[in-house]
């Protein structure tokens, strides 16, 4: 290789050389200078619930650019110490100062509101509307249970206890969706409601008389309903109401009210007001009679004669109730033989 070539690439090799130092001081002190205007966040790295302690294992702190970081956030790992947040966050939330409890104040009191109280009602799938019930959601509270009613013991009674109730949690969910799909079925066992101390006592009372439902409404629907109570007649009611109506010109009366009609004209309103007032009288009436289809070659024709005091026995009106009607005598030989031979 020439002189001039050796030479050339010498000289290329200490100019790289020293492009190179020259960046990596510029890099370097860019660094330094990013690093002075850093400051230290806390965030959420999973879903906290109102009253869980906040700690290593729910939060941390990422570093941010000092002119983005606002008043009021954590910026130190002793303003949470023994603390715990009263609104919810979800993963990535920034922790607020303003969004923490008291130092101390942890669970599930630190949500309830001054005044307020809980009570815990047992549920199922059924009562929670297959899963649909969850904390936030407005439901009105119904009682059923065993009274005495117009001298009726065990009855039962169904009435509206409170409406209007704000769910407080299902389970120890506190939150809607928190550790738990928004559209999964979420299979409660107890849900608790906030209410006042005087609905307290009076879901207390109610469950010992009978069996609390809730009956999940629209959350901005909060008029008062005034609903009824109900007992076991509403059955019967129903039944009653749902009647057939009297047969009109236009229905066929069935065939059961054509015998029943049959039946009503072959006694007359005498006979009728009797066995109405005294069923186990015993009822007079006149003669009987017999219809008798008569055939003569193609033609038929029906004639009603009375039946012959010799088929009467000894003269006496028959009876329709009671044991003087097997003592009609209505087999004599050659009556009916003379019946025909008159037709």
């Amino acid at each position: 290789m020439k002189m001039k070539s050796m030479i050339l690439l010498a000289v290329a090799v200490g100019c790289g050389l020293v492009a190179m130092l020259g960046v990596q001081q510029v890099l370097s002190g860019r660094k330094a200078t990013v690093d002075q205007d850093l400051t230290p966040v806390l965030v959420a790295t999973a879903d906290i619930a109102p009253g869980i302690k906040l700690d290593e294992t729910n939060t941390r702190f990422e570093k941010w650019p000092s002119n983005l970081v606002a008043e009021g956030m954590v910026t130190d790992i002793a303003q949470i110490d023994d603390r715990s947040l009263r609104i919810a966050a979800v993963t990535h939330d920034v922790i607020m100062i303003t969004k923490m409890n008291a130092k101390g104040v942890h669970g599930a009191s630190s949500e309830i509101p001054a005044g307020m109280r809980i009570i815990t009602v047992p549920v199922n799938l059924t009562k929670t509307h297959s899963g649909l019930i969850m904390p936030g959601d407005r439901v009105d509270v119904v009682v059923t249970y065993k009274t005495v009613m117009g001298g009726r013991r065990n009855v039962a009674k169904t009435k509206t206890l409170l409406e209007y109730i704000r769910v407080f949690a299902a389970d120890n969910l506190r939150q809607s969706g928190a550790n738990s799909s928004e559209t999964s079925e979420y299979d409660a066992k107890n849900i608790s409601l906030l209410v006042t101390p005087d609905q307290y006592n009076m879901c207390v009372q109610a469950q010992q008389m009978g069996t609390l439902s809730l009956a999940l409404r629209r959350k901005d629907d909060d008029a008062v309903a005034d609903a009824g109570s109900y007992d076991d007649n509403l059955l019967g009611e129903a039944r009653s109401s749902f009647a057939k109506a009297e047969p009109t010109e236009e229905e066929p009366i069935s065939s059961s009210d054509d015998v029943r009609n049959f039946l009503e004209q072959q006694n007359d309103g005498q006979a009728q007001a009797a066995v109405k007032n005294d069923p186990l009288k015993k009822l007079e009436v006149g003669p009987p009679k017999w219809t008798i289809k008569i055939y003569a070659g193609h033609e038929v024709r029906e004639a009603k004669v009375d039946l012959p005091e010799a088929a009467q026995g000894d003269g006496k009106p028959a009876s329709v109730l009671g044991p003087e009607a097997d003592k009609n005598k209505t087999t004599k030989p050659g009556w009916l033989k003379g019946i025909f031979n008159g037709a």
